[in-house]
């Protein structure tokens, strides 16, 4: 307690006070404040942000402290020495240092007190632009074929036709990925409906995992199924997406759906600007594949 009380004081040298008591110490609380992981998701309990509320809050108390003390030296220092040029840059420094504090505690707090975005307005007639997938269904009505890309409105679509179709058993997959929370939808339909999944062609990125939702799952003889880590296509980090809690949500789907830890571990080493293709041997190896097929028989077989 003695030592806080002198440096609120002034009673310590100017450099002491700036370099050890704010550098250092604002050094190391920022450094800590980025290992915190607030909430990402645009409506966060309080009981969840508790925690960096309060690290936020202790972190300007201290800023209190180390600021006052240090313009307080630097009083002390005037008054002893009589230079003015390590006081204006010690003044300067702590200025500084505030700035950069009220920075970080923004961008930490930004996705606890900022309003979620409004939804985009409808797509006017003359900038619509046709799906780029389809949905067939087999001759005997037991199947769903989907190609093309996941694009937003892929899974209202499919969760419709299935609502008309109670006999349908099998969704059949080719598809070079797409929206990730579109895919992520699909598999949930799936899951949730028992279906099974199975691919003739090629099934990558945001593709597989809707094929992992499967029951039972089929590759055909010269089918491959393409692997690897999420990415953002923005210019700059956003709040609202922790790409790390995003693989690891991927990651606990993977293994509830019975595939193999050395596997899921592989499929997010990959870079985003890469695509992993599993051997056969593999896939079946890891329970992500359960049978290697010549064809794919309507309904089934």
């Amino acid at each position: 307690m003695g030592y806080i009380r002198d440096h609120w004081q002034g009673r310590q040298s100017l450099a002491w006070s700036f370099w050890v008591n704010f550098v250092v110490v604002g050094a190391t609380l920022l450094a800590l404040e980025r290992q915190l992981q607030l909430p990402t998701d645009p409506e966060p309990l309080l009981a969840d942000a508790l925690p960096g509320l309060l690290f936020v809050a202790g972190q300007w108390l201290v800023l209190v402290w180390q600021a006052v003390g240090v313009l307080r030296a630097c009083d002390r220092h005037i008054a002893q020495y009589g230079s003015i040029m390590s006081v204006w840059g010690a003044q300067a420094g702590a200025i500084a240092g505030v700035l950069l504090t009220g920075i970080a505690s923004y961008w930490m707090l930004l996705p606890v007190v900022m309003e979620r975005p409004p939804p985009a307005p409808p797509l006017q007639p003359d900038a619509y632009r046709p799906p780029a997938y389809t949905l067939t269904l087999t001759d005997d009505g037991k199947s769903i074929h989907i190609t093309g890309d996941f694009d937003p409105g892929l899974a209202d679509a499919f969760e419709a036709l299935l609502g008309n179709l109670p006999d349908v058993t099998r969704v059949v997959m080719d598809s070079d990925g797409g929206h990730v929370n579109e895919a992520r939808r699909m598999a949930s339909i799936i899951r949730t409906r028992g279906l099974e999944t199975a691919s003739m062609d090629r099934c990558k990125s945001a593709c597989t995992t809707p094929f992992i939702a499967g029951a039972r799952r089929t590759l055909g003889r010269n089918a491959k199924l393409g692997f690897h880590r999420y990415h953002v296509a923005l210019a700059m980090r956003t709040p609202f997406y922790n790409l790390e809690a995003e693989h690891e949500k991927e990651r606990a789907f993977y293994r509830d759906q019975g595939v193999g830890e050395d596997f899921v571990e592989r499929v997010f080493q990959r870079p985003p600007n890469e695509i992993w293709f599993p051997t056969h041997e593999e896939l079946l190896s890891a329970g992500v594949v359960h049978r290697i097929a010549e064809a794919v028989q309507p309904g089934g077989g």
